[in-house]
């Protein structure tokens, strides 16, 4: 009998799980409550970066909001690129719980990191998001060429920031040394 084609499915590869906390320095009372929270759905938390941002942290919902601490967090444990959207879903219910005058305290932005490039979650749909389901897009932010992370064009203004992109190639060293 002859041997019959199969398609070159390989192993899914896991992802490094990131969050990025978005909210005024006036509300840094809470984030230690978002990052119970969040190590409760995603356990440890292995690297996170915190800092009053030269640029202001877009809002994630209101064109004409923004932040001014942006707070990166990252876990242990990897993910499966397929769990997005339940991520995506989990982050949402933390921001339901912390809320002012009808907008979350605290922006949470989830996303992976892998080899070659960096996603993101949406909710809302534009031409470059990729809808997944239960209304979650994925948007591409980064390719990764000439050893570091590179924006596309649709890439937001503050994700091309330089030190945004160098704490993305961190990640992404933390995520091949550990794969």
């Amino acid at each position: 009998m002859s041997k019959r084609w199969k398609p070159p499915f390989e192993k899914d590869k896991q992802a490094r799980l990131f969050t990025i906390c978005a909210y005024d320095s006036e509300h840094i009372s809470y984030i230690e409550k978002v990052k119970k929270k969040l190590e409760g759905f995603f356990g440890k938390i292995d690297f996170e970066i915190h800092f009053n941002s030269l640029l202001p942290v877009p809002s994630i919902y209101a064109a004409n909001k923004e932040f001014d601490v942006y707070h990166l967090i990252s876990f242990e444990r990897p993910v499966g690129r397929e769990e997005l959207v339940d991520i995506k879903i989990k982050t949402l219910s933390i921001e339901l719980r912390y809320q002012k005058d009808g907008f979350p305290i605290i922006e949470i932005d989830s996303g992976y990191v892998t080899e070659n490039q960096v996603i993101r979650t949406s909710l809302y749909e534009e031409n470059h998001k990729i809808y997944l389901y239960k209304k979650v897009f994925a948007e591409t932010l980064y390719y990764f060429d000439k050893g570091s992370f590179k924006p596309f064009i649709h890439t937001p203004k503050f994700f091309r920031s330089p030190d945004i992109i160098t704490t993305f190639n961190d990640l992404r060293l933390i995520y091949v040394s550990s794969s």
